[in-house]
């Protein structure tokens, strides 16, 4: 039911983008593309082991580009911006939240099309090695039998909280376990994967 509904909503989406960009072309300016994690492929995403925040798949990523490349855009560093990109163009700026080790999927894709692309690392998951509470928290509930709308609203509830409260909470109702990760799909990076990564331009 949430793959066919998360379908017929990139399905309107982009009708009505094409409909949209006919008729007024894009105006200079910069975008931003905000990703957590990416996936090998869709069957991948559907193991239901990270919230389904983003289901993006290395393709999806691949195209994210390929269509602003297409468009002109010239993607973008914080040292570009903070340079200064003058008063016409178009820009767009990729970043990564969390440091998944998924996200070493996204370095091929970036290196074949020589784009940058921002990683903002939670160092105490890396450091820990445990998972993030937002998936923790969807594994345990959908286990639970929990639908989706109930763990949106639920993780709405934990925003205000810091992420210490957050784990202690779901520590409570469902062991320390479940801040251990399952699988390449919903880890940290290792401090050592980390090392390598940051060593690619």
């Amino acid at each position: 039911m949430l793959h066919s509904f998360q379908k017929l909503v990139r399905a309107t989406d982009a009708l009505t983008a094409r409909m949209y960009l006919s008729m007024r072309p894009e105006r200079d300016g910069m975008l931003g593309f905000l990703f957590h994690a990416l996936f090998r492929s869709r069957a991948e995403s559907e193991r239901d082991l990270l919230d389904p925040l983003d289901r993006t798949t290395v393709d999806h990523f691949r195209q994210v580009i390929e269509y602003y490349l297409e468009q002109g855009y010239k993607f973008v560093s914080p040292d570009d911006v903070l340079a200064g990109l003058g008063n016409r163009g178009k820009f767009a700026m990729l970043t990564f939240d969390d440091g998944y080790f998924n996200n070493t999927l996204a370095v091929p894709v970036l290196e074949q099309y020589k784009v940058p692309a921002t990683f903002f690392i939670s160092t105490n998951h890396v450091q820990q090695q445990k998972s993030y509470w937002w998936d923790a928290l969807w594994r345990a509930r959908r286990a639970q039998g929990a639908t989706a709308a109930e763990l949106y609203e639920e993780s709405l509830a934990f925003k205000p909280l810091r992420t210490s409260e957050i784990e202690a909470v779901l520590v409570d109702r469902f062991g320390r376990n479940c801040l251990k990760p399952v699988s390449d799909v919903d880890r940290p990076m290792t401090a050592s994967e980390l090392r390598d990564f940051s060593r690619c331009p």
